[in-house]
């Protein structure tokens, strides 16, 4: 995550989930680490897969819409319960094409 291979991590995500569903769980203390890293990869997957999405349009942005959608999709990013470090690093970036774009209200929300 910290490098920016999300692509990378995105593989990996969904290969743990995959083979989440493969272990034989024989108490309740193990079931709840399962599902808190059930969910805590849903989490991850979903905001990679909005980074993404992000990345690509920003790539073919042409429009204010284009623009306005990037800026969207990066706030969205911020919202995903990631750990603290990674929704720092999700909001630093949300803020930065905030300000850039002009939009200062919501840049200071994400601040």
């Amino acid at each position: 995550m910290n490098s920016g291979t999300f692509a990378t991590a995105l593989k990996v995500f969904r290969s743990i989930l995959h083979q989440v569903c493969l272990l034989a769980v024989t108490n309740q203390k193990d079931e709840k680490v399962i599902k808190t890293l059930i969910s805590k990869v849903k989490e991850y997957i979903t905001g990679i897969r909005i980074e993404l999405e992000r990345r690509k349009l920003k790539e073919s942005a042409t429009t204010d819409e284009d623009k306005i959608r990037e800026a969207e999709l990066a706030c969205y990013f911020t919202v995903c319960q990631m750990d603290e470090r990674h929704r720092v690093l999700a909001l630093k970036s949300a803020v930065t094409i905030l300000y850039k774009m002009g939009n200062f209200i919501t840049a200071g929300h994400c601040a």
